[in-house]
């Protein structure tokens, strides 16, 4: 079995044709056919089931195409890699931040990214911590930013800043953020809330903090848009908790009260995932760097609420 094989097997399953995936190689039908065989009678498996409007993959023919997806692209990266060895960073590099890390840096981010690595384009995604973390497992994204620790042994999970959160209300009175105003953690349960609904690691965090301090919490809304949340805090439906960095316009404008939370203090680590498995690029390692730069960075303002734990 090798790269050719594996390229003609997949020419054909997205065609769903030998004939039509021949025309799209620039292959002979016939020697195409025969290659398709010949990994067929190594593998010792049928591959493909022939019928009149061309071919529909077996059991073992969706396996083969899950390793083969896999392997045509660490393919590709090894031979970019070396082509790439002497240039600058270039290339197309994925990055998954999450929906507050993205309302905080991703402007200044991509702006930084843009001016150092004038040819590395940048995809960004966004999504939850724990698709995230999925998305950089199955190699459909580079890196991530993610406020879960990725498990197991084919990741790297490394911490970068710890985010402070806060007790969200609307504003009587116009000031948004007082530095020497906090509130214990047992008087914002009191208020009716609205939190994310489970598994999103800030609601499993205040669920666990609510258990240890044996009190109710008044949660009248689930709500899985940071957006959405907001907006019930900004017209007095109900209160929330999230960072700073979240909600910091609204509260540099006067239309959110933010509070730091106290006995005891709630924060999340933010982490940088990547893969163990595949070896980074120097595109993918330049961005990975720049990203760590510009966490740490947005550590040391006041209005973001991270305290960095990255090594400068």
């Amino acid at each position: 079995m090798d790269i050719k094989q594996l390229r003609y097997f997949m020419g054909v399953l997205e065609a769903k044709s030998i004939t039509k995936a021949a025309e799209q190689l620039y292959v002979a039908q016939p020697a195409l056919g025969l290659q398709i065989r010949k990994l067929e009678e190594e593998l010792g498996v049928d591959l493909f089931v022939r019928h009149s409007r061309g071919v529909a993959p077996t059991e073992a023919g969706m396996l083969l195409a899950q390793h083969a997806q896999v392997l045509l692209r660490q393919f590709a990266r090894a031979r970019q890699d070396l082509l790439d060895f002497a240039r600058s960073p270039h290339g197309r590099v994925t990055v998954g931040l999450t929906p507050t890390v993205t309302s905080v840096l991703v402007a200044e981010f991509a702006g930084r990214c843009r001016e150092h690595y004038p040819d590395v384009v940048l995809n960004i995604s966004g999504g939850l911590s724990d698709r995230l973390i999925q998305w950089v497992d199955e190699d459909q994204i580079d890196l991530s930013l993610s406020y879960n620790r990725a498990a197991g042994t084919g990741l790297s999970a490394e911490p970068l800043a710890d985010e402070v959160l806060y007790f969200v209300q609307g504003s009587d009175d116009g000031k948004g953020l007082i530095d020497d105003r906090t509130v214990p953690f047992k008087e914002a349960l009191k208020h009716l809330l609205v939190l994310p609904s489970r598994p999103h690691i800030l609601r499993v965090l205040v669920d666990e903090e609510v258990q240890k301090a044996e009190q109710e919490a008044h949660i009248v809304f689930e709500v899985d848009s940071a957006g959405a949340m907001k907006e019930l805090a900004l017209h007095g439906v109900a209160c929330t908790i999230m960072p700073i960095g979240a909600v910091r316009h609204e509260v540099s404008q006067g239309r959110l009260q933010a509070r730091r939370i106290v006995e005891p203090d709630l924060s999340r680590t933010l982490y940088i995932i990547q893969s163990r498995r595949r070896p980074a690029s120097k595109a993918i390692s330049a961005v990975s760097r720049l990203l760590r730069d510009t966490v740490h960075d947005f550590a040391q303002r006041n209005d973001v609420g991270w305290r960095s734990l990255s090594q400068q």
